[in-house]
């Protein structure tokens, strides 16, 4: 039997999604919780087949939950539950892993269990039960030495797994590439001159595909965007207050994934 934890505190609302099952999907057992402590505990208790989320719970909310869950390096698909104008909230919890985010307001709430069982319908990708045995690095391309401080201090709060390395120039950067120096994961910013972000992110693609990249957009310039996404970029991230923990939730979730362990010459 398919098991599903939800996580939802107000009470009209768990219930109603419980009739929901019991009628659209009898087969599956659904546990309720009602705070996003209860919810970690549980899921370090006992094997989910899928976790439904709402954003907004007491104790530890939807998205703390979510960064919780990748610094475990548990595999648990999620289903995030949000309510109407939840916009950036929404586009966080994507960024952080979820599969879908459904909206209390909107007719697709009332779909919720038709959805579950189109998920489990389709076949599930074996997991790597490699992942996540080792610390991962992440190279951080950043010329400001306070801003690199300022990187590193909240990626070892909110991805205490990863180990940053800051790199202040495209020089130390060929020296690295070139003594193959291992590497999970590159963030780099659009400050830097345009050959010369591109060029980082032809190297990674060159030497390793699985090696994500993350652009972090100062200039906010849609063309320096489009080139970054052609050339492999994963993620594109606009620098403004709080960016730094939207960059912690991308990159738990892109090493969530089995990458390349080591840049080599193609």
């Amino acid at each position: 039997m398919a098991t599903i934890l939800y996580a939802e505190d107000d009470p009209q609302v768990a219930e109603f999604v419980r009739m929901l099952f019991e009628r659209e999907l009898p087969e599956v057992r659904l546990e309720i919780v009602p705070n996003g402590r209860d919810c970690l505990a549980r899921m370090a208790d006992e094997s989910f087949d899928l976790l439904l989320l709402d954003l907004v719970l007491p104790g530890r909310d939807g998205l703390a939950v979510l960064s919780d869950l990748a610094q475990r390096n548990d595999p648990t698909p999620v289903i995030v539950i949000s309510s109407h104008g939840q916009f950036d909230q929404t586009v966080s919890a994507l960024r952080a892993g979820a599969l879908d985010c459904i909206d209390k307001k909107s007719g697709r709430f009332l779909d919720t269990a038709r959805i579950v069982r189109r998920f489990f319908d389709r076949a599930r990708e074996p997991s790597d039960s490699q992942a996540g045995c080792r610390s991962k690095t992440v190279v951080v391309l950043e010329a400001d030495a306070q801003v690199a401080l300022e990187t590193a201090v909240i990626l070892s709060q909110e991805c205490p797994q990863l180990l940053v390395r800051n790199v202040a120039s495209r020089t130390e950067w060929d020296r690295l590439f070139a003594a193959e120096f291992p590497c999970d994961a590159v963030v780099l910013t659009d400050e830097w001159e345009f050959e010369d972000f591109t060029q980082v992110l032809r190297d990674v693609r060159s030497a390793d595909r699985s090696v994500p990249a993350v652009l972090l957009s100062r200039q906010g310039k849609l063309d320096r965007v489009i080139a970054a996404y052609t050339l492999g970029c994963r993620d594109c991230i606009v620098q403004k207050h709080g960016h730094q923990l939207e960059l912690a939730r991308s990159l738990n979730q892109l090493l969530r994934e089995p990458l390349g362990r080591v840049y080599s010459s193609p």
